[in-house]
């Protein structure tokens, strides 16, 4: 009960502190100004995102405070998010040059990854060394991917959060059922704190999340993956269905700018949720599609991977193949349209 009722103040909270970061936005002129490449039509005040970074730190402390976690899992954490809300923060208010942010985010993923390997030691003997540290890399470019990923997919009304309170729900399932508290009651703010901040940001949106939440998110997810992979609680197969709607669309969508020799780091609209919205899909009916494909699709093949593990390639197979099918189909479903208003 009393569980409970901290929940819905964490959602009452959120709900006011964005609020109040909105009108802090307004004053401030942090505001989201439509143009050629935007999905959005009107100005929107972003930075909302940060009443999510706030609640994430919070019970980030709590389970330190509580040994639920150790030093190392709270600076893992701790660390990495405050690096890279502060470096969204300042980019919402002022441009911070790519490089710079590259080099910031690389910054928090590794030192992330510095005291996860403190917590989890992988290998130990000289001979695996070698191997360790290429692991260490592969997950330092698996966080700042996130990270990215999610920067470029937070475009449409809803859309990130939505993505956000789908894969933390089920992790938070998923972890609860393999024993990992901390790791549950973080999710679970993580899904709460959304759904305070979606009260603003759901279509038409009022706020937006900025830099700030949406790469914070990211690079949390990131964490939460590498944890729950070490932990074997939550495979990263697992990781990649929930989040496979954005992981896949930036990744075709990135590979297919660069096939076409676009200059694929600048602003664009692109991917499939924006082509869908070009072709007249409302951001409410787009969100709404987008719950259906998570609750419908993306959380029973989440759980079959968690069942059965030696389905792992054939569910891996058809995931990918199911979201480069639709995202083709939308692609070329747009191109067509525009050959049809050019003639």
């Amino acid at each position: 009960m009393i569980f409970i009722i901290v929940l819905a103040l964490i959602l009452l909270l959120s709900i006011f502190t964005t609020g109040l970061l909105r009108k802090y936005a307004l004053s401030r002129s942090v505001i989201d100004i439509p143009n050629e490449r935007s999905s959005h039509t009107v100005p929107t005040p972003r930075g909302g995102g940060a009443t999510i970074v706030i609640f994430i730190l919070w019970v980030t402390g709590y389970c330190f405070f509580s040994d639920l976690i150790t030093i190392n899992i709270l600076l893992a954490l701790g660390l990495g998010i405050i690096i890279v809300a502060i470096t969204g923060w300042v980019d919402d208010h002022k441009h911070v040059p790519a490089f710079i942010r590259a080099m910031l985010y690389g910054i928090a993923s590794t030192v992330s990854i510095y005291y996860l390997d403190s917590e989890y030691i992988i290998f130990s003997s000289s001979q695996e060394l070698v191997f360790k540290y290429v692991l260490i890399a592969a997950a330092v470019i698996l966080i700042v991917w996130l990270i990215n990923l999610y920067n470029f997919m937070d475009g449409t009304d809803g859309f990130a959060a939505i993505q956000t309170i789908c894969t933390a729900a089920m992790s938070s399932f998923l972890f609860y059922s393999a024993g990992q508290e901390a790791m549950f009651l973080i999710s679970v703010v993580i899904v709460v704190s959304t759904c305070g901040f979606l009260y603003w940001n759901w279509p038409p949106a009022k706020m937006f999340m900025g830099d700030v939440g949406s790469c914070v998110l990211g690079f949390s997810f990131g964490v939460l993956a590498i944890i729950g992979e070490m932990t074997n609680s939550i495979s990263l197969s697992i990781w990649f269905v929930l989040l496979s709607v954005f992981i896949c669309d930036a990744t075709f969508t990135l590979l297919y700018r660069i096939a076409r020799h676009e200059k694929w780091y600048e602003a664009h609209k692109s991917h499939a949720y924006q082509r869908l919205v070009s072709l007249g899909v409302s951001h409410k009916k787009l969100a709404l599609i987008f719950i259906a494909i998570n609750i419908i699709l993306l959380w029973p093949l989440a759980w079959i991977l968690h069942q059965q593990k030696m389905l792992t390639l054939h569910i891996l197979v058809f995931d990918i193949l199911l979201m480069a099918t639709i995202w083709a189909k939308i692609q070329m479903h747009f191109h067509r349209s525009r050959k049809i208003v050019n003639n």
